[in-house]
């Protein structure tokens, strides 16, 4: 029995450790691996017009970097003008070519193509996105998206203005990446009007993601099984520290009593260590996430993966954060309950018994004093006097043979 005890101990020291980290794993889990919550978490953060922008902004200045020399010169004229906007002037850009109810359907379509993936058996992902409406759109605002862009341009010098002059204003070729003056702005922005929409429609109606991964087919399947394992060792870790606290249970206690000590002082204490745990997700996330993205070695940059990571984590936390914050107050209750329970039958049962020492010695009392007073023992042992009547009688009675 002492074994026993010494073992549910050291079952309980880990249960009050693992679960609050076990359930804040579950958490993550609800969170990372549902599509429908992923979609709300998009949906109601990372599409704001700002972090949207951002993300643009350094996708544009990424694409600029890179030389390609199979660029079409509209696209050059674009992105020499996008790497000079402000912050503000994103915001206005992005609201006009990424309307939000366009954003909701196509993150909609590449979440929704990520999980499908995910749980079947393709080697590689197949991420099928309508690319019509975008275009529509952008056709649409091809006039104020291209002025826009093209203001942000500097001003051209007397010789780029020359080359201007000299190239070819319908095709944009050959021409300097600056704004020239009027008259030939406006005919320039007229014909970027034109040209802009031309160029989006001999575009694929679709874009398929995940089929040009730089990854192996062998490498994707890993990645997938790691995923997979990942996602069953969050929802499931809770249940296995469970079913050691039953254990411990079953190992330490010996009565009804123990039974809820040993049920209650865990829960108690695990409640309070999810609770820690949820504040400190919700008062020092963005700590948290800086240390983990220097950690990744992700770092505080502005990449675009560093911007949408660090979004996702801040606010992955605070996902993560409100049912932990649910799941302590749940666990402080039941473990707080069961040690209060616990208490009051040990009480009752401590009077139950201090009665019944009282009664029992009562009725030893009541039976003492029903009972005829006992002689000593001297009083039985004491001989005959010589004058007692046997001994007189005796004399009295003849002798001999008949007598």
């Amino acid at each position: 029995s002492g074994l026993l005890k010494f073992i549910a101990i050291l079952i309980m020291i880990f249960v009050v450790l693992a679960l609050p980290f076990t359930l804040m794993g579950r958490n993550i889990a609800r969170v990372v691996f549902s599509p429908e919550a992923v979609k709300r978490l998009v949906e109601d953060h990372f599409l704001n017009v700002d972090t949207a922008a951002l993300v643009a902004e350094q996708l544009a200045k990424s694409a600029i970097r890179v030389e390609d020399p199979e660029r079409n010169p509209v696209e050059s004229l674009m992105l020499a003008g996008m790497a000079n906007l402000k912050a503000e002037q994103w915001v206005s850009l992005f609201q006009m070519m990424a309307p939000r109810p366009l954003l909701l359907e196509t993150s909609g379509q590449i979440i929704d193509g990520f999980y499908t993936w995910l749980d079947n058996d393709a080697a590689s992902p197949d991420i099928v996105i309508d690319a019509r409406p975008w275009k529509t759109n952008i056709s649409a605002n091809a006039l104020p998206v291209f002025e826009l862009v093209l203001n942000a341009l500097p001003q051209c010098t007397p010789d780029q203005f020359n080359q201007f002059l000299a190239g070819d204003l319908e095709t944009m070729q050959d021409l300097p990446l600056c704004k020239p003056p009027e008259p030939v702005y406006s005919t320039l922005l007229a014909y970027g009007a034109v040209v802009l929409p031309a160029q989006l429609q001999q575009a694929s109606d679709e874009m398929h993601l995940g089929q040009g991964a730089d990854a192996s087919q062998e490498e994707l399947l890993q990645m997938k099984q790691s995923l997979r394992r990942t996602r069953f060792f969050l929802r499931a870790g809770w249940m296995f520290v469970i079913v050691l606290y039953l254990v411990g249970i079953a190992f330490g206690a010996r009565s009804i009593v123990g039974a809820l000590n040993w049920a209650g002082i865990p829960l108690l204490l695990s409640g309070v260590g999810c609770l820690l745990l949820a504040l400190v997700l919700f008062f020092f996330s963005e700590a948290l996430v800086a240390a983990v993205l220097q950690v990744m070695t992700v770092g505080t940059g502005t990449t675009p993966a560093a911007v949408l990571l660090k979004a996702s984590l801040n606010e992955g936390a605070l996902y993560v954060a409100r049912p932990l914050l649910l799941q302590a107050a749940l666990l402080i209750l039941l473990g707080g309950g069961a040690v209060v329970v616990g208490v009051v039958l040990a009480q009752i049962q401590k009077q139950k018994m201090t009665r019944l020492a009282a009664m029992q010695s009562q009725q030893w009392q009541s039976l003492g004093a029903t009972l005829p007073p006992v002689q000593p023992p001297s009083a039985w042992q004491q001989p005959a006097s010589p004058s007692s009547p046997e001994e007189q009688d005796d004399k009295s009675r003849p002798s001999g043979m008949f007598g």
